[in-house]
């Protein structure tokens, strides 16, 4: 299990032609990335979060967090949680630190 930049988890998927990274997603969704994943065998873990909004009524939503993974294999992200499961990022990764604990 080591650190690395979500630049390299970008990468991955990019290369088997995924879109989860675009900004064009990024805008819609209003996403943030964390700036580093957690390295764990065929997988990358890392934490994003989005916010609902509305232009036109000007209604912000709550930013809440979602624990995700890549697999290196096929470049494909997946939820670890449930979409916005999480209040905070803190939350988000020790779902990922207690999955990965798990799994070793």
């Amino acid at each position: 299990m080591r650190n690395v930049s979500i630049d390299v988890v970008k990468r991955i998927h990019e290369s088997s032609g995924g879109h989860f990274f675009s900004s064009s997603n990024i805008r819609f969704f209003r996403s943030r990335i964390s700036s580093e994943a957690i390295e764990h065998g065929n997988r990358y873990y890392f934490v994003t979060s989005e916010q609902f909004s509305n232009v036109l009524s000007h209604y912000k939503g709550e930013r809440l967090y979602t624990a995700r993974y890549i697999d290196t294999a096929t470049g494909e992200v997946d939820n670890l949680s449930k979409f916005q499961e999480y209040t905070t990022s803190a939350g988000a990764w020790q779902r990922i630190k207690n999955h990965i604990a798990t799994i070793s």
